[in-house]
């Protein structure tokens, strides 16, 4: 089963909410459209209240043709074993 949900938004700090169905694992990931040098992306999950992933990256010059720049988590059994 796939899981997936795009959304354009405005450079800022967001919280969401996620529901995932029980038995399903995969990836979140935020990516920048057009970033400049010293851009950061930052994602904190939590799972149940539990911080299970905490992560920064910042781009540290000009991104490079064909390729792009995110921050991205995968869970699998993890999430299914904090249910």
């Amino acid at each position: 089963m796939l899981l997936q949900s795009w959304e354009e938004i405005p450079v800022s700090s967001h919280t969401w909410t996620i529901d995932v169905p029980s038995g399903i694992g995969g990836y979140i990931e935020l990516d920048a459209d057009q970033p400049n040098s010293g851009d950061a992306l930052t994602q904190h999950i939590k799972i149940k209240g539990k911080q299970t992933f905490d992560q920064t990256n910042r781009l540290n010059g000009s991104l490079e043709p064909s390729t792009s720049f995110f921050v991205q988590a995968y869970y699998g059994r993890l999430l299914q074993s904090l249910r």
